[in-house]
């Protein structure tokens, strides 16, 4: 069964470093060590960890699988939260002036989502938070989005 705990995004802090890790089960042990705990945790049907949110205080440090990454990418990145700010006039504001890897789109967990990818291959997400979704619905999404993967 997929498993989604949930932080509110409005809790994340503004700046959130993102880590493709080999092993994110180790990795949350690792963090652990720091006094990290799991904040969000979004676990595939297999069991295995997605994603996850590790906050210790006011810190927050997301980590995911590596998975296949396009030539160049450093498999880190930087999520930033836009409060108060569109990321579609964000979007309009930067287009042609930085790579664009994908332009705005609202996503399952929520958030609509630009991501721009700096010179040296590090991957930038800009984010606005614009629904509230229920865990059941998140646990669902997941699941069905784990089906349509590859064996």
């Amino acid at each position: 069964m997929a498993e989604a705990t949930h932080q509110a995004p409005w809790t994340m802090p503004a700046v959130v470093p993102s880590l493709a890790v080999r092993d994110p089960e180790a990795t949350l042990e690792w963090f652990g060590h720091l006094g990290f705990q799991p904040g969000t945790v979004v676990r595939s049907p297999d069991g295995t960890i997605m994603h996850a949110d590790l906050v210790r205080g006011d810190a927050c440090v997301m980590i995911g699988p590596v998975m296949d990454c396009e030539p160049g990418s450093s498999g880190m990145g930087v999520y930033v939260n836009l409060r108060g700010e569109s990321v579609d006039a964000f979007y309009e504001q930067i287009k042609d002036r930085v790579e664009v890897v994908q332009p705005p789109e609202t996503m399952f967990w929520g958030d609509r989502l630009l991501q721009v990818r700096h010179p040296d291959g590090y991957k930038f997400w800009f984010s606005e938070h614009v629904r509230d979704v229920p865990e059941a619905e998140l646990a669902q999404i997941v699941a069905q989005w784990a089906a349509q993967q590859p064996a």
